[in-house]
């Protein structure tokens, strides 16, 4: 009984100390007074000076964030049936960037990720009942029905991306600044 309590204490203080060092990654700018918190788990999209100085844009999940350093995405070695692939289209869903090669940066939020789907799921849905619609009226040719459902699903999809989209908002030489804190 006293060993259960023992480890039970243990596995506490671990938890807590676990959930007491997050750290925070918060960019401020002194010019507008904002300030803006990213955590693992937030989804941010970030311009940055890659490989040789050359500019690299990223869009992917915070993982883990340390003094000098944030993760984004899932290291694929960590993941058992990715660890012998060396090339391929999954590698490029893991980043580590260095903060100080930050250039611009937007965080997105779980409401503009679940309203942008939400928007997306409502065109295709839209497009493909006019699509039913001409094709159940025999007045419009299946070429004019093609090109008419074509236009009507590319300019939806265009209207939303500039609506809400994904590039980054905020630079860092126009006044913003960063830190790491623990909360």
């Amino acid at each position: 009984m006293e060993r259960n309590r023992l480890i039970l204490l243990v596995f506490f203080l671990f938890v807590h100390q676990g959930l007491a060092l997050c750290q925070t990654l918060l960019f401020t700018n002194q010019l507008t007074q904002q300030q803006i918190r990213v955590v693992p788990g937030h989804m941010i999209s970030v311009s940055y000076m890659g490989y040789n100085g050359v500019p690299e844009f990223a869009k992917l999940t915070i993982t883990d964030i340390n003094d000098s350093c944030i993760l984004l995405g899932v290291d694929p070695s960590r993941i058992a049936f990715l660890r012998g692939n060396t090339d391929g289209p999954i590698l490029n869903t893991y980043k580590v960037i260095k903060i100080r090669d930050i250039v611009a940066f937007r965080r997105i939020s779980v409401g503009r990720r679940i309203l942008k789907s939400s928007l997306r799921i409502a065109a295709y849905v839209g497009t493909f009942l006019l699509v039913t619609e001409l094709i159940k009226s025999a007045s419009v040719s299946t070429l004019e029905t093609y090109f008419i459902s074509l236009g009507t699903g590319l300019g939806s999809v265009a209207a939303i991306d500039f609506l809400l989209p994904d590039k980054t908002k905020h630079r860092i030489n126009n006044g913003w600044t960063w830190r790491v804190v623990q909360e």
